[in-house]
């Protein structure tokens, strides 16, 4: 299914990031992990490996959030393919959400809906007007 394609995930929890990178590693997708903004910046300044998709939580510690290690990636290769994950939505993140052309998918999902939620925005054309997967009411039905 992944294709050998490489996947960046962002995710402050060792356990959810170590899942993570299980779960797309065991479905052919290539996965480097970092614990925060930080961290990915380092990966992405090395050039070593460039990346399909950036696959970040929103809420993280230090300065930098998921959206804002998104939007400066997207500055660095407009081509990168972006998913936020996020398992917390306040009224102001929820709007700032709605700014950003980035794809969100809330916390907790299902392997089936990372997978085809990964598929989906590796297929999509960069500059389309995305629509968060659910909404938080959604989620909690």
């Amino acid at each position: 299914m992944g294709e050998s394609r490489a996947i960046l995930i962002v995710e402050d929890e060792p356990n959810v990031r170590g899942l993570l990178a299980d779960m797309l590693e065991a479905n052919g997708y290539k996965c480097i992990v970092a614990s925060n903004a930080a961290d990915a910046m380092r990966i992405i300044d090395a050039g070593v490996l460039r990346f399909d998709l950036l696959l970040t939580d929103v809420m993280m510690p230090g300065m930098m959030s998921g959206i804002d290690l998104a939007l400066r990636i997207r500055q660095i290769d407009p081509e990168t393919r972006i998913l936020l994950i996020s398992g917390y939505v306040d009224e102001k993140l929820s709007a700032q959400l709605a700014t950003t052309p980035f794809r969100t998918l809330p916390k907790p999902f299902r392997q089936a809906e990372l997978l085809g939620a990964v598929k989906q925005e590796l297929d999509r054309t960069v500059d389309a007007n995305v629509k968060p997967l659910r909404t938080p009411k959604e989620r909690s039905s």
